[in-house]
């Protein structure tokens, strides 16, 4: 199957297998405070990242 021809449906018809989607896989992880250079650093770079 080249590149262009992909589709998830198609590759789950050929390869025989399917998707599970699940929900809050991650509300049982505590939230952590990030710390000031993390913060600074990615408010510094968004505008490059959206741009």
């Amino acid at each position: 199957m080249s590149y262009s021809e992909f589709s998830l449906a198609r590759a789950k018809q050929e390869l025989i297998f399917e998707t599970v989607q699940k929900t809050d896989i991650f509300a049982s992880i505590p939230e952590l405070i990030s710390s000031t250079l993390l913060t600074d650093t990615l408010r510094y770079n968004l505008p490059s990242a959206l741009g």
